[in-house]
């Protein structure tokens, strides 16, 4: 019997399937040997056996967060991994911009961030653009899509077609963020069979927003939870302090908490919170079950979820936009793609804490998320 299968079979899950992964010649014309040519105009000549130049290739990285911020770090990674892989014959230069709405999300410095972005990129004339979360896609997709070259994109989690996408748009394509928030929750009440209801805390930000309204609407929809008569509470918080006071009012026997926040808040003095800082403070001060959703998330302190690879995701929507310009046909014609998440991820370290005593059918499936990122190979 199969992971997967086994894992419906031990709590209850929905079956849900596995994700199936992913010579020009140039002959110069006898004539041209003849032509009197100026001391500027003179080809200039190669040895024997020497390779043309590679022509120069200019991509750009739009990201929505700060180049500190580790899940932007891991899809930068992916990416320049599939330019290494996938971007010859041609070779690819990178510039990178960042919105940095994570720690500043207030609208007027997210916009201001994108209009410099747009003079930058008149300027520079890309050939290609990623462009990483909601927050670079919301604010600049209707500009990038009238400068007419593939746009690939990872990670949103919103709905496309308020940020400007239509169905049919020819040089667009890339991953969306999926989870199985359901499936986390069955396993956590497994483990803690007195809760009774679900905390999901989130911040203001537009993808924060996002996350909160699919987390609660995937456990409002789901029968199983439905019929344990699980309640669902929510809370978005704008400065730190507020979700200290928060996660202190959990009855940890009673509750199991989401943090769908990624720690990017600042305290009432405005100094800016580190996730080193929150998560440390989460570890040493709460006895809740805690559930993340990205899979360095449970590397950095959350208990257990279904998580997925930021890196593969930026992988991803980087081969997908070398193979339409190789090919030549369009961008668009490649399907958008979820991004699920199939494998469970446990913080040992968190549940020895915690006093949590895994099943011995459980533990023959589970990651163990300090060794997520340990020799990660990509699937070509």
């Amino acid at each position: 019997m199969g992971t997967l299968a086994k894992l419906n079979r031990c709590f209850g899950l929905k079956r849900f399937s596995s994700l199936v992964g992913f010579v020009c010649c140039c002959i110069q014309p006898i004539g041209a040997l003849k032509a009197d040519y100026g001391p500027e105009e003179r080809p200039e000549k190669r040895p024997e056996n020497t390779p043309a130049k590679r022509s120069e290739k200019k991509l750009v990285l739009i990201h929505s967060y700060d180049e500190t911020f580790r899940f932007t770090g891991l899809e930068d990674m992916g990416i320049v991994k599939a330019v290494d892989r996938y971007g010859s014959p041609e070779h690819w230069t990178i510039t990178r911009f960042y919105l940095d709405s994570k720690r500043r999300p207030e609208p007027a410095h997210i916009r201001q961030n994108a209009e410099e972005v747009k003079r930058a990129l008149l300027k520079l004339k890309p050939d290609a653009i990623i462009l990483t979360d909601d927050d670079a896609f919301s604010t600049l997709y209707l500009f990038l899509r009238s400068l007419k070259i593939p746009i690939s994109f990872a990670g949103i989690n919103g709905r496309l077609e308020d940020y400007g996408y239509r169905n049919g748009d020819r040089n667009v394509s890339g991953t969306l963020e999926s989870y199985n928030i359901p499936a986390a929750v069955k396993v956590a009440m497994k483990l803690r069979p007195t809760a009774d209801s679900v905390l999901i805390t989130s911040e203001p930000d537009l993808t924060g927003r996002a996350l909160l309204s699919d987390f609660k609407t995937q456990i409002l929809n789901d029968d199983a939870l439905q019929k344990a008569h699980l309640k669902v509470e929510t809370s978005i918080g704008t400065q730190y302090e507020q979700l200290q006071n928060r996660l202190r009012r959990v009855d940890p026997d009673k509750t199991i908490v989401i943090l769908a926040a990624y720690f990017t808040q600042r305290d009432r003095n405005g100094r800016y919170i580190s996730r080193e800082e929150a998560n440390h403070w989460v570890m040493e001060n709460t006895r809740f079950i805690d559930i993340g959703h990205v899979s360095f998330q449970m590397a950095e302190g959350r208990l257990l979820g279904f998580g997925f690879s930021a890196e593969e995701m930026g992988y991803y929507a980087a081969r997908i936009l070398f193979n339409s310009i190789h090919s030549g046909e369009d961008l668009g014609l490649i399907p958008v793609r979820q991004q699920l998440p199939l494998q469970l991820v446990v913080n040992f370290e968190r549940a020895k804490r915690l006093d949590l005593q895994f099943p011995f059918e459980l533990l023959s499936y589970v990651q163990d998320s300090q060794r997520m990122y340990e020799g990660t190979e990509l699937a070509p």
